[in-house]
């Protein structure tokens, strides 16, 4: 054999070998079913609403029970579109484009009309230039989801929620049912800005009630349907926003921390996104479910990693606690009037701050260092008033926030509220500022209050108040300066001890990690502390 026929025969080899690689990856990827996908999005549900409403149908999604071989994935911690004020418009956009506001143009609710469709177009549209034969759906209820130029005329459905929720239950039970579907789901936000976002408001969570049954009404179709066993379908839930009080306009903290959830045959296991992902990311994810192409798209594929939930015990990585209980357990105390131990506190001995104007009491933690990943957990009580933005805690420089370090801070009016609340703030490399919060404060009420951050820079703050429920707010940067200031941890002041205004209030059971404990750790502390049952108590439990 000649040299040239050699060649021949060998490329000819590699040729039959390639298509059977082929071959195999196309059966593998159709192995599962043929891809059917539903993108729903709820208006104006917080994550840690999600918790405290009855939701059924959504924990059975997140927990992988929906559907033999399916497998469920959840954050808490995803975030609205970062260019734009967390409001409807922008961000359902961006749900259904897969781009942030830079790109479609749509900043503000009344915009939408003014979209760059042609140049973004929905992933209904691009569905259909991948694979003409599928067919899509549509459906909402507020009138400037009209205005979203499909491009294609594609079916849209404009109704009432209660009425989409009934057509889509029938619609997706028939055989011909459209292969993706785009449900938005309206209610809630009604119910928030009438009843408030916050979920002490019965009514809001009696709107992500209703909402869940509609939901679940459509998933049993699905589940019904006469070949879902031989179909491969991808459940993909988040919101556009979240809210605070009657409104939701404001970056960041409440109105921008929200949840995604999907189910998929696809997912590695059932457990928890990591990291801090965004709404639109579940359309970039949808069209990558269909084989179409994303990458010229603003978001990211997400599932293909899931962190599985470890029962860890809550004393691992327990590196210091405070519960003033001893006098030997009772920091330097240091101010013109130096904290002092009362037996009143909430669990045994709290640590009195007798902060006023020209005043200061504090305590200094010089040998403690919050280096990521950490948790820092404490039971407060706090007056209505105190003077200017006093610090609960801080290692930071506070006569700049945009300092390196970090600064918990009481009674300070933020986000529009009409009372003092309490902020987070850290400071970023760019010498920018994160100012996360508020949560409220309930006058002489023990509350519980943590910070969570992970090493790669995604941060919990978390408050247990005392009406039982837990308020989570989420953030990510990897530009924060935690850990990187080179003053002492101080209670009570800044970083300094030379700031301004002092704080009046009292601490107690003050926990620290070298770990970022999740916020389902976080839940235990405060449910066991509701019970009366201190750090001591919970750390040493096997659990």
């Amino acid at each position: 054999m000649n040299l040239e026929a050699k060649i021949k025969g060998e490329i000819m080899t590699m040729k039959r070998f390639l298509l059977v690689l082929l071959c195999v990856a196309a059966s593998c990827a159709w192995a599962k079913g043929t891809p059917k996908g539903l993108l729903i999005m709820i208006d104006g549900v917080r994550s840690d609403a999600l918790f405290h409403a009855a939701t059924p149908n959504l924990d059975g999604l997140i927990a992988g029970r929906w559907a033999p071989a399916y497998h469920g994935a959840y954050t808490g911690a995803a975030g609205a579109i970062p260019d734009a004020d967390p409001n409807s418009a922008p961000n359902h956009v961006s749900i259904l484009t897969g781009v942030t506001a830079a790109r479609h143009g749509v900043t503000y609710n009344g915009k939408t009309r003014d979209g760059a469709y042609d140049k973004v177009p929905t992933i209904l549209s691009r569905l259909s230039r991948h694979r003409p034969e599928l067919s899509t759906l549509f459906a909402f209820e507020w009138g400037e989801d009209a205005d979203i130029a499909l491009l294609e005329d594609f079916p849209r459905m404009q109704n009432p929620d209660t009425v989409n929720a009934e057509k889509l239950s029938r619609l997706l039970g028939e055989a011909n049912a459209p292969d993706l579907v785009v449900w938005y789901i309206d209610m809630p936000d009604v119910a928030g800005h009438i009843r408030n976002f916050y979920p002490h408001s019965q009514s809001y969570l009696n709107a992500i009630h209703l909402t869940d049954q509609w939901i679940g009404k459509v998933l049993a179709a699905i589940r019904n349907r006469k070949n879902f066993v031989d179909e491969d379908w991808l459940i993909a839930i988040t919101a556009d926003h979240g809210g605070y009080h009657g409104s939701h306009g404001l970056k960041g903290g409440h109105c921008s921390t929200i949840p995604i959830i999907l189910a998929s045959k696809n997912l590695p296991m059932t457990g928890t996104l990591p990291g801090r992902p965004g709404n639109v990311d579940l359309p970039v994810t949808m069209l990558a479910h269909f084989g179409a192409s994303t990458d010229d798209l603003d978001g990211k594929k997400i599932g293909d990693d899931v962190e599985k939930a470890e029962q860890v015990p809550l004393r691992n990585g327990l590196v210091a606690r405070l519960d003033f209980d001893s006098p030997a357990d009772r920091p330097v105390l240091s101010g013109d009037k130096p904290p002092e131990a009362l037996a009143c506190g909430c669990f045994v001995t709290s640590l009195s701050f007798r902060g006023q104007e020209n005043v200061s009491s504090y305590f200094e933690w010089k040998d403690m260092r919050l280096k990521p990943p950490f948790t820092l957990t404490m039971w407060i009580n706090l007056p209505a008033e105190q003077t200017g933005d006093s610090l609960i805690v801080s290692d930071k420089d506070w006569s700049d926030g945009a300092n390196k370090g970090f600064a918990i801070t009481a009674s300070r009016k933020g986000d529009g509220a009409q009372v003092p609340g309490i902020f987070l703030n850290y400071g970023l490399k760019n010498r920018g500022r994160v100012d996360l919060g508020q949560f409220d404060i309930a006058p002489g009420q023990w509350s519980f209050l943590a910070l969570s951050v992970t090493a790669d820079g995604l941060v919990h703050f978390v408050n247990g108040g005392i009406d039982g429920r837990m308020y989570v707010l989420a953030d990510s940067s990897p530009e924060a300066e935690f850990g990187t200031s080179d003053l002492p941890l101080v209670f009570g002041q800044d970083g300094t001890c030379r700031y301004l205004h002092n704080f009046s209030g009292i601490l107690d059971d003050i926990g620290i990690w070298d770990r970022a404990l999740s916020v389902n750790d976080l839940r235990v502390i405060f449910e066991a502390g509701r019970q009366g049952i201190c750090l001591a108590e919970i750390s040493s439990s096997p659990r």
